[in-house]
């Protein structure tokens, strides 16, 4: 099932993950989406990856 995530336009490092028609809120760098130019530049880089670990507190989340 595809996964969409999408950022927030009044807030560059908040933004939601579409899943299952639910949605999720999540977090980015604290400079928003981009062009990742160096480590430490605070940005979440642009592009298509796979999951590999998730985590969420449980008593956070209606997600089971």
């Amino acid at each position: 099932m595809p996964l969409k995530i999408t950022c927030e336009r009044k807030n560059k490092h908040e933004g939601s993950l579409l899943y299952n028609n639910k949605k999720i809120k999540c977090l980015f760098g604290f400079s928003g989406i981009g062009v990742k130019q160096r480590e430490g530049d605070g940005i979440t880089p642009k592009g298509v990856y796979s999951f590999t670990n998730v985590f969420y507190r449980a008593d956070r989340t209606t997600m089971h």
